[in-house]
């Protein structure tokens, strides 16, 4: 299982995503919902309503199934994956509840190392390049 926000979707993701499939049988992937996203990202985000972010998600071929949760531990409780991945970025982000229920769990964190791209520092760069 993997969970993020996934606003907007690019390649960054595309490559998370393809390596956390690649580490067990099936990928579950736990979208965060808007009012979580707007709560972590500040006011402009998402960029993309849930439904089309889940949609997106759902049409790539390494997901296997998608729902959509308010944080991590929210997905972890529902879910109990064997595997919960989370990009290197995210190395010392993994919050404390999060870890404990894995740990408690028998559930192992992993970390891809893919390219890492931020949807923050994407949307930024596009805001000041005056691009639409």
């Amino acid at each position: 299982m993997v969970n993020g926000c996934f606003d907007p979707l690019h390649v960054g993701h595309l490559y998370h995503l393809l390596a956390a499939r690649r580490l067990g049988d099936m990928l579950i992937v736990s979208l965060t919902c808007d009012e979580s996203v707007t709560k972590e990202k500040g006011s402009q985000r998402p960029v993309f309503n849930q439904v089309h972010r889940e949609n997106m998600l759902r049409a790539l071929r390494c997901v296997d199934g998608v729902m959509v949760c308010t944080d991590a531990l929210d997905a972890l409780q529902k879910v109990k994956p064997a595997i919960f991945v989370k990009g290197s970025d995210y190395l010392r982000k993994v919050d404390a509840g999060s870890r404990a229920f894995c740990a408690a769990n028998g559930i192992e964190i992993m970390f891809t190392d893919e390219l890492t791209f931020s949807s923050t520092k994407l949307l930024k760069h596009y805001a000041e390049s005056g691009r639409r």
